[in-house]
């Protein structure tokens, strides 16, 4: 009887996400054209993709996790976030993010070792509560707005006060939750509370645009983060830490895109944010862990996650921010290995997050012009003319410069050409790395195995058997 009234319960609070979802996808389509606005009560397409963003998060994570979610942890944090998305008053938002912080569950790491005893104190505070450092970044960055006389972000001359100070602390209140420390277990309902914490730091192209200091430093710290969790994915031997590290550098390629302050930019930064949902990450209780399969890594063309990382590499190039596309391919790339290397550590059935996956990868320019191009447009007056978004619908996507070239397009002869070299090193890796599950009972299979492939190479590629000799009992020919 318990059991069943979970399910229902679960189906209850499911269907009402699936309500939230398609609502969310009504008023995409009623400020589609411009946004609607009633004193401070403000719908705009940007508030409204990210209420679509954590709805279907949360749906998700619902669906997969076996517990049922409390509703405290639900549906109390997702009023909080709808007051903070749809609102223009800076204080309303302040308190709406720290409602959310307060209401989502956190786990106090060990404290640091401090050679400085005076740092005590300071250090039990952030420890005991450590959402209070995003919450206090947050309202020391819109408080700087606040004392500036800017009290809503849609006033004209809010631009005036939008300064280095604003930002830093903005960034910063944007980049902390998306670490372990702010979290009570690295779960599937997490993901969606963390992307809600980019929505301040995206507002304030709303002010105007960001100087190229503020761009360069998110860019560096995005795609430093990024590489590093690729890296660190790839060589822990920790399923939980793999899954973690994955959505990580994912997460960081969304800051990167959106520091590029273009409409490419904006457009890849939320199409990655629709991948980043997709991406597994532990169960609730911990049980059991998953890491991405072959279409969740950003290595199978056509899948989300490999669109998000194109459309990341062309924003950058159309940016001439040649080493951040360079990243986002390495990315994709280590991404792949990691799967090849670890193509055992799936416990876990996700395919429902592959369906979707490969759903949204063909149906890219379809989301792009239905969901993101009112972003982009609606934030046009914070971007910069260095890189635009082209959407061809049912056909594909293009990426252009600041002279209107075309430096990327999906699909494209050379992105399929760079793509293919990449699956054939990662097929390449599988296949040498794919070793019999029982050893044991076919002692010596391995060693057989490799001998008879380089047999076959020698046979085949002339130049090798010079360099690894001849068989016994055959003669080199010798040629005049």
């Amino acid at each position: 009887m318990r059991t069943m009234l979970n399910r229902l319960a679960r189906s209850r609070s499911q269907l009402l996400l699936v309500l939230v979802v398609l609502a969310a996808l009504g008023l995409m389509w009623l400020v589609e054209d411009q946004p609607r606005q009633r004193s401070v009560v403000r719908a705009d397409a940007l508030s409204v993709f990210f209420l679509l963003v954590v709805a279907a998060g949360l749906l998700l994570a619902t669906r997969e996790e076996r517990a049922e979610q409390p509703w405290r942890r639900v549906w109390l944090p997702l009023g909080a976030l709808v007051v903070g998305l749809f609102t223009t008053w800076i204080p309303a938002i302040v308190a709406a993010f720290a409602a959310l912080a307060a209401l989502l569950p956190t786990a106090a790491p060990q404290p640091l070792n401090l050679r400085w005893r005076w740092l005590a104190p300071a250090q039990r505070v952030v420890f005991a509560s450590p959402m209070l450092v995003a919450v206090a970044c947050l309202a020391l960055g819109y408080g700087a707005l606040v004392l500036g006389g800017t009290w809503r972000y849609d006033a004209r001359t809010a631009g005036a006060a939008l300064h280095g100070f604003v930002f830093w602390f903005t960034l910063l209140a944007a980049l902390v939750p998306q670490t372990r420390l702010f979290v009570a277990r690295d779960t599937l309902i997490a993901h969606p509370w963390r992307l809600a914490w980019l929505y301040p730091l995206v507002r304030l192209y709303s002010l105007g645009p960001w100087n190229a200091g503020w761009s360069f430093a998110a860019l560096l710290l995005g795609g430093a983060a990024a590489l590093w969790a690729a890296i660190a994915a790839l060589t822990t031997a920790d399923d939980e830490r793999r899954s973690r590290l994955i959505w990580l550098g994912f997460a960081a390629m969304v800051l990167a895109s959106f520091a590029l302050s273009t409409s490419a930019g904006m457009a890849a930064g939320c199409y990655l944010m629709l991948a980043c949902l997709l991406l597994p990450a532990p169960v609730a209780n911990g049980e059991a862990t998953v890491t991405p399969t072959w279409t969740l890594t950003g290595a199978l063309p056509f899948t989300a996650t490999f669109v998000g990382v194109w459309m990341l590499v062309g924003a950058a190039t159309a940016a001439s921010m040649v080493a951040l596309a360079g990243v986002a391919w390495l990315v994709a790339l280590l991404g792949g290995l990691t799967w090849a290397l670890h193509p055992r550590a799936q416990t876990q059935p996700i395919r429902l997050r592959a369906i979707i996956s490969v759903v949204l990868g063909i149906a890219a320019p379809a989301v792009v012009l239905l969901l993101i191009e009112p972003v982009v447009e609606q934030m046009q007056g914070g971007m910069t003319v260095y890189g635009d978004v082209n959407v061809w619908p049912w056909i594909g996507i293009s990426a252009l410069d600041a002279a209107k070239t075309q430096v990327a397009a999906l699909p494209s002869v050379a992105v399929a050409g760079l793509m293919a070299v990449l699956l054939a090193l990662i097929y390449l890796v599988a296949r040498l790395s794919n070793a019999p599950a029982d050893n044991d009972a076919a002692p010596g299979r391995d060693a057989a195995a490799s001998d008879t492939i380089i047999a076959w190479l020698r046979d085949e590629v002339p130049w090798l058997g010079g360099t690894h000799g001849h068989p016994a009992g055959e003669r080199p020919i010798d040629r005049e």
